[in-house]
């Protein structure tokens, strides 16, 4: 992953999830915990599980990320629960005494062994997880596929877990072994190591320079390097070269430097994301702001027309008498060009007056319409101009209180929601029609509420087969005021009969309304609403033409 700086890209920081952190974190946890009892277990926000601890009187709260970006634990003295929108977890381990905390010898795992049950923080990228064991049955965080556990078990058979620091030895290596052969027999051993044992050595590849660094890991301060010219923060070891600089904090404990090192790793990113948020928005308004001048200026370089059609006018008027009803044109005496006739096109279905008019109006629309134009393009440039110097600004690095003004003076609201939006569409099936219009299907009673009451929108179009069992399907509608079509409407009700008990019918009847008239009422069950309007249309139940499936991967 890498991470917007100005013009330049830098590599970020893993060191959170390096092996060796991750043994020295266990060890901690293991001489802080041991003997603590959960008492609480819950989620509240996404990727996230807290654990509260209990020993005699003092209470712990340990909080475990399993975003595969950034992964952790962090113990707190303290963590505020929210009163709603939590969930429990893990029932089994509640009083149960925690009697270690060990590291896998050979990988990125750590086990919390308890007096009837294990549970496990692995870091594997998009397998990133918290699982729990036990003789009687297992469980885990995210959702696994039903054979993860069987394989799991089956590698946890074979691994050895440590209580303290796993120094590995190297006195069986082969001298001339080659670093990829290396890297092979010691996976957990990460390419930051062999980079400062590079650095450190000044060899290529040097096991004793690998062995020192690794001693360094068990021993030197945590440090949280600040680098200001780039805006980035990483965390690194007291004799690490890679990341020198003068802003250094220094940690005896992981835990302590994570309570640093996090807060300012997540608003850092914030920054960050808000940064590109406002440069692709700037960047539209940029080019935006440029199709309109190019097109003002080609308006404004164009000859008007005010003075042609005032002259005509003024013909016409002078020659009022001989204008007869009925005319479509008439030719003319040009008293501003000598010696020459005009011939002025007249509307049959008007009086002379009316037609004298109607080239005044035009002569005072063209003399508007340029004036507009004049306006419009002037403001348009300063705009223009505004949001180039923005662009700049932005270019040389600017203060996240200097971003959220920015933000706020373009109105530009944060990604945040619309992350939450993409979390809940993912959760329906998809489809498409005429690669313009955007079809949900809820998959079961609880995701069809979901897909109702949370995702539609008022003005989005409801869809439910008439009389049988079904799947909610709603039809996204994007403004108020456009009317869908009703091509649209009727291959959007033959996906809802598909997605029916009725499937196999020839002709199913399906109710469809906005959103806003359809309504749950309390005591309801799962996936039963009530509507206050609603339309019926017959459809073949099938996925019509034009309509194509979208799976969790595109959009």
């Amino acid at each position: 992953m890498f991470v917007l700086d100005g013009n330049r890209f830098s590599r970020q920081n893993i060191m959170i999830k390096n092996y060796f952190v991750l043994n020295r974190l266990a060890i901690e946890l293991d001489e802080l915990l041991s003997g603590a009892k959960p008492v609480s277990i819950f989620t509240q926000e996404k990727d996230r599980v807290v654990i509260e601890f209990r020993n005699q009187n003092q209470t712990a709260f340990v909080e475990f990320c399993v975003n595969p970006t950034l992964p952790f634990i962090l113990l707190k003295n303290d963590f505020r629960r929210a009163k709603k929108n939590t969930i429990d977890l893990f029932p089994q381990l509640i009083d149960t005494k925690l009697n270690s905390v060990m590291m896998c010898s050979t990988d990125r795992i750590i086990r919390f062994e308890f007096d009837s049950a294990a549970m496990y923080f692995i870091v594997r990228g998009k397998l990133t997880n918290l699982i729990f064991i036990s003789k009687t049955e297992n469980d885990s965080f995210k959702k696994t596929e039903s054979e993860f556990f069987p394989e799991f078990q089956d590698e946890l058979s074979t691994y050895n877990f440590i209580r303290g620091f796993n120094q590995p030895d190297f006195s069986e290596v082969e001298k001339n072994i080659s670093q990829e052969n290396f890297r092979k027999q010691f996976p957990f051993i990460s390419k930051e190591i062999l980079l400062e044992s590079k650095l450190t050595s000044g060899k290529e590849f040097d096991l004793n320079a690998i062995q020192n660094t690794i001693r360094g890991m068990e021993n030197d301060r945590i440090v949280v390097v600040s680098d200001s010219n780039s805006g980035n923060i990483k965390l690194t070891f007291e004799s690490f070269k890679q990341f020198d600089s003068d802003e250094k904090t220094f940690y005896n404990s992981v835990n302590e430097a994570f309570k640093f090192y996090l807060p300012e790793k997540y608003k850092l990113e914030k920054l960050l994301s808000h940064e590109r948020i406002v440069k692709k928005h700037i960047d539209a308004l940029a080019i935006r702001y440029s199709q309109k001048l190019n097109k003002l200026k080609s308006v404004l370089d164009r000859k008007s027309n005010e003075e042609e059609y005032k002259q005509l006018a003024d013909l016409l008027l002078v020659n009022i008498n001989q204008i007869k009803e009925g005319m479509t044109e008439i030719t003319l005496n040009d008293f501003y060009s000598e010696n020459k006739t005009v011939t002025i096109k007249l509307d049959q279905s008007k009086s002379p007056k009316k037609n004298i008019d109607s080239y005044f109006e035009k002569a005072r629309s063209e003399k508007l319409n340029r004036e507009k134009s004049l306006e419009l393009f002037e403001k348009t440039q300063k705009e223009f101009f505004r949001i180039n110097k923005l662009s700049s600004e932005i270019e040389s690095g600017i203060s996240s209180e200097r971003i959220n003004e920015i933000m706020s003076e373009l109105k530009i609201k944060s990604n945040t929601q619309t992350d939450d939006k993409d979390d809940i569409r993912t959760k329906f099936k998809r489809y498409v029609i005429d690669q313009k219009y955007f079809v949900y299907v809820g998959r079961d009673s609880k995701n069809n509420d979901l897909l109702t009451l949370k995702f539609a929108k008022q003005n989005d179009y409801w869809f439910h087969a008439r009389s049988v069992p079904g799947s909610h399907v709603v039809l996204k509608s994007d403004t108020s005021k456009e009317n869908m079509p009703k091509d649209v409407i009727k291959r959007a009700a033959s996906i809802a009969a598909f997605h029916s008990k009725a499937k196999t019918s020839g002709i199913v009847q399906v109710s469809f309304t906005q959103k806003k008239y359809v309504v749950k009422k309390k005591g309801m069950e799962a996936g039963k609403v009530a509507l206050l309007r609603e339309q019926v249309v017959n459809v073949k139940p099938e996925i019509p033409k034009g309509c194509e499936f979208i799976d969790s991967n595109q959009e």
